[in-house]
């Protein structure tokens, strides 16, 4: 007899599940490990994200901190060499107003006190005496000296740090201070910038810049930048996109808080922290990182290959149990189809006039119809089991 279904074990349960039922179930448990998988991906993404956001944070702060530093440093030298210089001219216009200096004077003075250039201008800005013999003939020049000098040649200030201006006539830079004269007009004395400005690339946040870029790895880029240009940047960085110009730069810059992103830089993908400068209180650009992704790329690797191979396992657990399934399905075919003729047989055996005896392989009964039982005076149950002989015998 074919065996009881209430008493089947669990997986054979399932597969004497309906079709549709089965197939509901294998579609669920692959969404269910597609989903399962897929978080994973994004949970490990947004992880190493994170860790990358926090490590390039703490960089951008000890840049800032550097940087600022470095401006804050610089500055007081730029600031001391100002007051040296504003020394110096105060010194000369006491002479001055003694006696009007002349240039020979002047020459002298410049020399013993490394000076570059000595000048004192009238009311009009005219140039009365100098500390050097002309040497710019047929040169044309860029500017008038009064360009400078009006809020001292106009009486609003008695000192003036004029800073870096442009020669005059060559393609250098100088620093330059200056005072109202006693007998009116102002007296100029200026350095060669040439010290001082590369002081400032030594001292500054480009010179930090592409040290960090150069020594730490894992850095593409650095970046400092404001609303209209690239202040200062590692040497792999030729251009950027502008601050007005990206909604994401912007949205830093006027949140005054550090934001990343995943962007593309030289046509490779590249981690990007961007910070807001700030000196003083007040901002003056942006530091942008940029960071390699191997990290991300070879986790999102690692994930993609699980996913895969779990996949594949699904795919092939679907094909093992469909084919048990199909196997169940046709045992139980087979067994209905048994059942069915066992029950015609039985049918028919139990109406016929003959008395018909049924013997198994070693010999005992299985089967006895009413006109047997009724010749040997034993029900089928009761002769079931027993041998041939012994039902024969009287």
């Amino acid at each position: 007899m074919p065996p009881n279904p209430k008493k089947q074990p669990g997986a054979l349960r399932a597969l004497s599940m309906p079709p549709r039922y089965l197939a509901i179930l294998t579609v669920t448990l692959l969404v269910a490990l597609f989903g399962t998988a897929m978080f994973e991906l994004q949970n490990q993404k947004h992880e190493i994200q994170h860790i990358m956001h926090e490590e390039a944070s703490v960089l951008l702060q000890a840049l800032s901190l550097g940087a600022e530093n470095a401006i804050v440093g610089y500055n007081e030298i730029k600031n001391s060499v100002a007051e040296r210089l504003l020394d110096n001219i105060r010194l000369i216009d006491r002479l001055d107003a003694q006696r009007p200096l002349t240039s020979g004077e002047l020459a002298a003075i410049a020399a013993q006190n490394a000076l570059f250039r000595i000048n004192i201008f009238d009311r009009n800005g005219r140039k009365l005496a100098f500390s050097h013999a002309p040497e710019h003939t047929g040169l044309q020049p860029k500017f008038s000296p009064a360009d400078f000098l009006r809020p001292i040649l106009d009486g609003e200030v008695d000192s003036l740090v004029i800073g870096f201006k442009p020669s005059r006539f060559l393609d250098e830079t100088r620093f330059a201070v200056a005072v109202r004269r006693s007998r009116g007009g102002a007296i100029v004395a200026n350095v060669d910038a040439a010290e001082l400005l590369q002081l400032r690339r030594k001292l500054g946040v480009g010179r930090l810049i592409q040290t960090l870029g150069r020594n730490i790895t894992g850095i593409r880029y650095i970046v400092w930048q404001d609303t209209s240009a690239i202040l200062s940047a590692t040497e792999n960085v030729t251009e950027m996109d502008a601050i007005q110009d990206d909604p994401f730069l912007l949205q830093a810059l006027a949140q005054d808080s550090v934001v990343s992103r995943l962007t593309t830089f030289n046509g490779g993908k590249i981690f990007e922290v961007v910070r807001p400068f700030t000196f003083q209180g007040e901002i003056v650009g942006l530091l942008r990182v940029g960071l390699v992704t191997d990290h991300i790329d070879a986790a999102l690797a690692r994930l993609r290959r699980r996913f895969i191979m779990l996949t594949a396992l699904l795919f092939v657990g679907g094909l093992v149990l469909f084919n048990l399934f199909i196997a169940r399905q046709n045992e139980a075919i087979l067994a209905k189809a048994y059942q069915r003729e066992q029950a015609f047989s039985s049918k028919v055996l139990e109406n016929m006039g003959d008395a018909v005896v049924a013997l198994d392989g070693s010999g005992n009964v299985t089967l006895l119809n009413r006109t047997a039982e009724k010749l040997f005076g034993l029900s089928s149950q009761e002769a079931t089991g027993q041998t041939a002989s012994q039902i024969l015998t009287p």
